[in-house]
């Protein structure tokens, strides 16, 4: 698409969505998914206390912004030796996916204490898992976005953060 329009002349910008094939010279305008990971996971470590199992809800693996969010999660449990991520698997940006991820996560046993999603949906996922399972009170749970839905949750005390982006 990129080629296309600029041999045809046609100015381009890229919006919401950058590829990462990203040409010099042609713009981008969009949120900046690693500081949104970053700052998601700075604040469930600080409440963790900088110790912990971290699982990653990843979005579609092949969009920037969770290979950003993810990266930012990362980095961040990087810096906090007290911490680990144990397991990550791609939820895909839905909400049910979250949720059987979350539950089969639950049935393996591991301790689970910090979820980091990339967006809220596979977040309010995970929390409906955990509620399911009565362990909501023992895992901070973490997501992107600040849905409406994600707001509630965190109003009901249910969901320790959300990245308005």
């Amino acid at each position: 698409m990129t080629e296309a329009a600029q041999k045809a002349g046609i100015p381009l910008v890229y919006v919401n969505r950058r590829p990462s094939d990203l040409p010099t010279g042609v713009p981008y305008v969009g949120s900046d998914s690693l500081y949104a990971g970053t700052v998601e996971m700075e604040k469930l470590a600080e409440l963790a206390g900088g110790k912990g199992n971290v699982v990653i809800l990843i979005g579609d693996p092949a969009n920037e912004a969770a290979v950003q969010r993810t990266k930012g999660c990362k980095d961040v449990v990087a810096k906090n030796p007290g911490m680990k991520v144990i397991k990550e698997q791609a939820g895909n940006w839905y909400r049910e996916e979250g949720l059987a991820i979350m539950e089969n996560w639950l049935q393996s046993g591991d301790q689970i204490d910090v979820v980091c999603a990339n967006n809220d949906e596979m977040a309010l996922g995970a929390i409906q898992a955990l509620k399911n399972a009565n362990m909501l009170d023992k895992v901070l749970v973490g997501g992107v976005d600040a849905t409406a839905d994600a707001l509630a949750a965190m109003k009901a005390g249910e969901l320790e953060v959300t990245v308005f982006q």
